[in-house]
């Protein structure tokens, strides 16, 4: 027979609330998705963010992306190497 009449609590872990990227700023987006800066797997080469106008065109051109930046290469390793890009 149980010493107790009344059932033990249940432990419920607190809950975090998190944006959706799509709704977080920029830097925000950046540091979750990459912590370090990509670059080239091959040469070595920091990847940099594309300009604003770039970053609209293809938004515009592909409308399922949701992200606000692009990483591109500094290099010309992505024309012959597929998997160019290493965090």
């Amino acid at each position: 027979m149980p010493k107790n009449k009344k059932p033990r609590k249940k432990y419920k872990a607190p809950t975090r609330v998190v944006k959706p990227l799509h709704e977080m700023d920029i830097k925000t987006q950046i540091k979750t998705l990459f912590p370090k800066t990509p670059h080239c797997k091959y040469c070595g080469t920091e990847c940099v963010l594309a300009p604003e106008e770039d970053v609209k065109a293809y938004k515009e051109y592909d409308t399922s992306y949701k992200f606000d930046f692009i990483y591109v290469p500094e290099c010309s390793c992505w024309e012959t190497k597929n998997d160019w890009m290493e965090v």
